[in-house]
């Protein structure tokens, strides 16, 4: 006669009651924050400069509309310049932007082209001293003529203050003024190209980070100013390249105020190609790279965050929940996060050091991991696109039924 062991209905719900208390206990209710819609739409980037938040604003074909860019500064918006010079850069999307006390640099793209490939842009901008209308004997040569100025590349971002839910008109205009530099085609694009993936200041100036042929698929691809107006690609780092073991791929990049990092993720192409997170950490673009793995088993680092010494990393498992690390120096941990399942093929946004944003199904959750421990805090709604924080308040733009707002709370202290 079989010894199993058989369950009884009641000794079932005894089980359901315990695990619901347990899971009860383990989850503290979420921090109520209260959410303000800022009066803007289109938001396709969120950015910090010296003294502001930067928002940029995708181009609106239907109503031709450029891109634009919003300052925020002291509770008021301000509007900065934008100058496209070619075609696709008045389409553009902003993919990001890096900044700095003085000045901004963006990387945007709009789709084009036989085969609807992204035809990326990329945009520096002047000081607020020179302008179109004061000549500079200084003013670099491009072959756009999209006006006289001094270049300028931003590096470290300081706390700004909370702007108001309104964006309203601005008392004064934002001072500065953001130029495509167009480049060759090549730079970013035709055969062998693969995406861009963000654009981040470090000690060594303005990187942007993407993907690019190599000897076995796609190798992590960086670009530097050879000049403030001309891009490079750097020749491939041996530490950076894809090998026939091993698939390599950037989804990120940030700074410290030490060096760079990167995160992604490795295919490892021996056994049954399993894929795990990884980042890489160097001083400046031309390395040499320092590969730190990410732990928890397989998934993928898909975006990160970075103060001054440390660096918080979002990503997603290989059983599709989301998952987090914290990055200082080489050293990395993993922070238990609540089981939230994130749609296959979802953005996950760029986290802050203290805060992280997951899509989901029904919208997005959002975290904060900045004291001891992990608070769920209430979300507004729609799916989180970008994510900032800066002087106690956080800056979230999400999108519902092709709608993005723009929404600010402050963080309780």
């Amino acid at each position: 006669m079989s010894a199993m062991r058989s369950w009884t209905p009641l000794a079932w719900a005894g089980t359901v009651v315990l695990a619901l208390a347990l899971a009860a206990c383990a989850q503290p209710p979420a921090q109520l924050l209260d959410w303000r819609p800022v009066e803007v739409t289109g938001v396709s980037a969120l950015g910090v400069a010296p003294d502001a938040v930067i928002v940029g604003l995708a181009a609106d074909a239907a109503k031709g509309q450029a891109p634009r860019v919003l300052v925020f500064r002291a509770g008021l918006s301000s509007p900065v310049e934008v100058r496209p010079t070619t075609g696709y850069g008045a389409e553009a999307s902003w993919l990001g932007f890096a900044s700095g006390p003085d000045g901004l640099v963006a990387v945007g793209g709009a789709r084009g082209g036989a085969h609807s490939n992204v035809r990326w842009s990329v945009w520096g901008s002047l000081t607020s001293s020179r302008s179109a209308s004061s000549p500079s004997t200084s003013s670099p040569s491009t072959s756009s003529g999209a006006g006289n100025g001094s270049w300028t590349f931003g590096t470290v971002a300081e706390p700004v203050e909370a702007p108001s839910p309104t964006a309203g008109s601005a008392a004064t205009s934002s001072n500065l003024t953001l130029v495509e530099q167009p480049q060759p085609f090549e730079t970013f694009g035709g055969w062998g190209a693969g995406a861009l993936v963000g654009i981040t200041s470090g000690p060594e100036g303005p990187v942007i980070a993407g993907s690019w042929a190599g000897a076995v698929g796609l190798d992590i691809a960086l670009w530097t100013p050879a000049s403030p107006a001309t891009w490079t690609r750097l020749p491939a780092s041996p530490d950076l390249r894809s090998t026939p073991q091993l698939l390599r791929k950037a989804a990120g990049i940030a700074a410290t105020a030490s060096g760079l990092v990167l995160v992604g993720d490795e295919i490892d192409l021996t056994g049954e190609a399993s894929q795990t997170p990884a980042a890489w950490v160097a001083r400046g673009a031309s390395g040499p790279w320092t590969r730190v793995a990410l732990p928890g088993g397989p998934g993928r680092a898909e975006a990160i965050g970075c103060g001054p010494s440390d660096c918080l990393i979002a990503g997603v498992g290989a059983d599709g929940h989301a998952r987090a690390w914290r990055l200082s120096g080489v050293a990395a941990s993993e922070l238990a996060l609540p089981t939230i399942g994130v749609p296959e093929g979802a953005k996950v946004p760029s986290p802050t050091t203290g805060q992280l944003a997951f899509p989901t199904a029904s919208g997005g959750v959002l975290l904060n991991v900045a004291g001891a421990g992990v608070r769920q805090q209430t979300a507004p709604p729609g799916t989180p696109t970008a994510l900032v924080e800066r002087n106690g308040s956080i800056y979230l733009a999400t999108t519902d039924a092709a709608v993005t707002t723009l929404w600010t709370a402050n963080v309780a202290a």
